[in-house]
């Protein structure tokens, strides 16, 4: 199991890209667990105060739908996307993240704009 949390903003298509080849290529199976950051990711961070001393070192373009990890490496196959929040957790969050939670829980696309992590296999 490989853990990226955070690392996949970081890196332009390409790089992410071979550093994908290079791992399946060492690793035969495994599996592997990131934040999913679409083009809304990186717009916001580069609009949001509280970010903006990373958003030089920020380069991927952003992936909007799992898939699209798929087809730049097609080894690998999405296990499950998890978006934060529709987990359980969420009772725990004060009510003003609840509701919000709750607004966005209907839809799909609109989760992405919220914290998701994908989870592959290779």
């Amino acid at each position: 199991m490989i853990v990226a949390d955070g690392l996949i903003g970081f890196l332009s298509k390409e790089e992410l890209a071979t550093l994908l080849d290079r791992l399946i290529r060492h690793f035969p199976t495994g599996e592997i667990c990131f934040n999913g950051y679409t083009r809304f990711h990186v717009w916001a961070a580069r609009k949001y105060a509280g970010t903006q001393s990373v958003v030089p070192f920020l380069k991927s373009p952003g992936f909007d739908t799992p898939q699209d990890i798929e087809r730049l490496e097609p080894r690998m196959k999405l296990v499950r996307e998890i978006f934060l929040g529709r987990e359980p957790e969420v009772a725990d969050y004060p009510w003003t993240t609840r509701l919000a939670s709750a607004l966005t829980a209907w839809s799909t696309s609109v989760s992405r704009k919220g914290t998701a992590v994908q989870h592959y296999r290779f």
